[in-house]
């Protein structure tokens, strides 16, 4: 894909209003939607009426969803229970790679070099980062690192908070009359709702950003890179799933539930708990024996890798987390975005005590995605 000459800004980029009245559109449906028909369903008829795509491949694009929105829930609930018991985040990670080798006759090696190649942790040369053996020490060296570069990812999404600031109050008017999709969408943000109720809205707004791409509403070049492959469903079920959660964080933030560590230790948590749920997918999309084609999906780093690690998802995980605010109303709005101020000392201090972890970290997705923003 050829990148965009200059960084894509609210002057040049696509306008929110459209994405964001589709969301709010999309929500509001689910909202008022027949609960007798199976969550999946109605996701894949959604995306047939809006996009014409085949009801095979469309309910194939929602089970693809709303799988990886349930995993990544049950890993992040397995992390805390982990780290409640006195053990570290790191033995957490190490655990989780060698768990997904053996299920995919691969190495731990490898799979490592998987998780840090979509992390966008790399060597100086550009190649993953991984360790060359698999042993005690390094497995725990290799699971901090990545800690480290999800909690550098985490801090720098809060100092830069672009989406959310370009976001504005696109859809506040739209909202007004809307009081289904914003008591759903307070609720999330209070946490509220169950696991399973959380999920059916968080797929429900990565089936409207899917929507939003072959629409066009998001720039050609998204639109280009779903056309080509190289956006596969998860990719959007990744980017709802942290941008939501850490909406979810910073509203308690916000509201004095939280301090700053706290929110960016949560917001990192979730981060964590993504990247190994993706890890285990694109290691189950490459299939076979893993030892020997994942050594070649990462020499040749397949298109469908480079997104995961580009800024760019990030960027639209905030929006949609941002766009969740706004359909809870204006004042869920405003405690989101003292939110993020408040999480902002929390986050320097990170970026502090990461530094010389951050100089050795280079994001190799970056050109091979133009920005939307």
């Amino acid at each position: 894909m050829t990148a965009a000459p200059t960084p894509s800004t609210p002057n040049n980029a696509p306008s929110a209003q459209p994405v964001a009245t589709l969301l709010a559109e999309m929500v509001l449906q689910y909202a008022q939607r027949d609960a007798s028909q199976a969550l999946n369903d109605w996701l894949a008829d959604a995306l047939v009426q809006r996009t014409g795509t085949s009801p095979e491949a469309a309910r194939s694009t929602a089970d693809s969803i709303t799988s990886y929105l349930q995993q990544s829930h049950h890993l992040r609930a397995d992390l805390r229970a982990h780290v409640e018991q006195g053990k570290s985040r790191s033995s957490w990670v190490a655990s989780q790679i060698e768990r997904i080798a053996s299920d995919h006759q691969a190495s731990p090696a490898d799979v490592a070099a998987l998780s840090a190649l979509l992390s966008g942790q790399t060597s100086a040369e550009g190649t993953p980062a991984s360790p060359r053996d698999w042993n005690d020490i390094s497995r725990i060296a290799f699971a901090k690192d990545l800690e480290q570069q999800q909690l550098l990812h985490t801090a720098g999404s809060v100092l830069e908070d672009g989406a959310r600031q370009w976001a504005s109050s696109a859809v506040d008017v739209w909202l007004q009359e809307q009081p289904h999709s914003a008591a759903l969408a307070q609720k999330l943000l209070r946490g509220e709702l169950d696991v399973n109720s959380a999920t059916g809205l968080q797929a429900t707004l990565a089936i409207a950003t899917d929507i939003a791409t072959r629409q066009g509403l998001l720039g050609g070049d998204l639109r280009q890179a779903q056309e080509r492959g190289e956006l596969i469903p998860e990719w959007f079920a990744q980017n709802t799933f942290i941008g939501t959660e850490n909406a979810r964080t910073l509203y308690a933030v916000g509201t004095g539930q939280l301090d700053a560590s706290e929110a960016i230790d949560r917001m990192a948590e979730t981060a964590t708990a993504s990247l190994v749920s993706t890890t285990r997918v694109v290691c189950r999309k490459i299939g076979g024996e893993m030892g020997h084609k994942l050594g070649m999906a990462l020499g040749a780093k397949i298109p469908f890798l480079a997104p995961f690690a580009a800024p760019l998802g990030r960027k639209v995980g905030e929006f949609l987390g941002d766009t969740v605010g706004r359909i809870a109303g204006s004042a869920a709005g405003k405690v989101i975005h003292k939110g993020v101020e408040l999480a902002k000392s929390g986050a320097r201090a990170v970026v502090s005590a990461a530094k010389s972890v951050a100089q050795g970290a280079v994001n190799f997705a970056k050109s091979l995605v133009p920005s939307w923003f």
